[in-house]
């Protein structure tokens, strides 16, 4: 009899920037525990969760039905720890991620409870450079999971500069030529990805005092590998002309004649991954195309079942236009029907 057996893949709510997957396997083989673990380490955020699921598998009931049963995917006698430099353990506590505002979206799985498992950064003070091993006893007599990672630390923007008393140079888009950012890479980092978060308000010419705030994400590039030495790497992009900038500016934000806009600021988000996240992407891109497999395969750094434990670093240094930018968004030929103030 082959029976179909669902895994959820969902990604810990507001932890990175690359998405995750969900999967269906049919097997033939009777039926066994299979976790479905996920986590990413910032040491950027205040928290650290993991989320911990597993797969089911009922002959006598619909999959569907037993998906909306939050008792069918989550253990009932779990601990969730982690192991520091192979010499300091902690406890991660079990939460509902609701009471944190981390809802679970909406779905053919249960979404209500959101359990997750928690540590706070201060309390494990979590370093660039840490070995940490994820440690998750399901009791029963069943082997203990365990997965590790190296954290990822800081990452900073070389170009454009910051001048020694903190003040920062905008960003400047001028036609054809391109513009180039720069970074010292985290220590750690292995693979990067690169967004401008393009920041404005817009108000009605009749009531400027009631202004909206609204942010459009410009995905400049992503899966940009570290080759040097990921302590003293500085990794370079350009190529971000002044037509591809405005051009996406104007293609993002609805023409309104009856409102006022009023660039705020630019966000330059940069985001360091470790060995696993690289690992992902690597199978992902060996499985696309005509020569591709029937069956894209799933990494897994488990020591069992499906899913990963990796690190990552967020980076976000806000950035103003220099005045020709802020000219040519007013009155250049991309924008100029956006209504942006210079």
């Amino acid at each position: 009899m082959k029976i179909r057996i669902f895994i959820l893949s969902s990604i810990v709510l507001g932890v990175f920037f690359w998405q995750s997957c969900s999967n269906d396997l049919d097997l033939t083989a009777p039926w066994q525990d299979i976790p479905v673990v996920y986590g990413i380490i910032d040491i950027t955020e205040d928290n650290h969760y993991i989320r911990v699921e597993k797969a089911f598998l009922d002959p006598e009931t619909s999959a569907v039905e037993v998906a909306q049963v939050a008792d069918s995917i989550y253990y009932e006698n779990i601990s969730v720890s982690i192991k520091v430099n192979d010499n300091q353990t902690f406890n991660l506590t079990k939460i509902n991620g609701e009471d944190e505002g981390i809802d679970k979206d909406a779905g053919a799985f249960a979404n209500s409870p959101n359990t997750l498992y928690k540590i706070s950064q201060a309390e494990s003070n979590l370093k660039a450079g840490d070995v940490v091993e994820l440690m998750i006893n399901r009791g029963d007599n069943l082997p203990t999971i365990t997965a590790q990672t190296i954290i990822v630390g800081n990452s900073e923007v070389r170009s454009p500069i910051t001048a020694f008393d903190g003040e920062k140079t905008g960003l400047g888009f001028r036609n054809n030529l391109p513009t180039s950012i720069r970074w010292r890479a985290s220590e750690f980092g292995i693979v990067y990805d690169l967004k401008l978060l393009f920041v404005y308000e817009e108000y009605l010419f009749t009531n400027p005092d009631d202004r909206d705030s609204f942010t459009i994400v410009f995905p400049v590039d992503k899966s940009i590998l570290n080759d040097g030495d990921p302590t003293i790497g500085v990794q370079g992009v350009t190529g971000i002309t002044g037509q591809e900038f405005y051009g996406f500016v104007g293609s993002n934000i609805p023409v309104k004649e009856d409102y006022q806009r009023r660039f705020k600021r630019i966000d330059i988000q940069i985001t360091g991954g470790s060995n696993e996240i690289l690992e992902t992407f690597r199978i992902q891109d060996a499985n696309t195309g005509l020569t591709s497999a029937q069956d894209i395969p799933v990494y897994t750094n488990l020591s069992e079942g499906r899913g990963f434990f990796a690190s990552r670093n967020q980076l976000i240094d806000s950035r103003g236009l220099l005045p020709a930018s802020r000219d040519s968004l007013a009155n250049g030929q991309q924008t100029k029907d956006l209504n942006f103030l210079q």
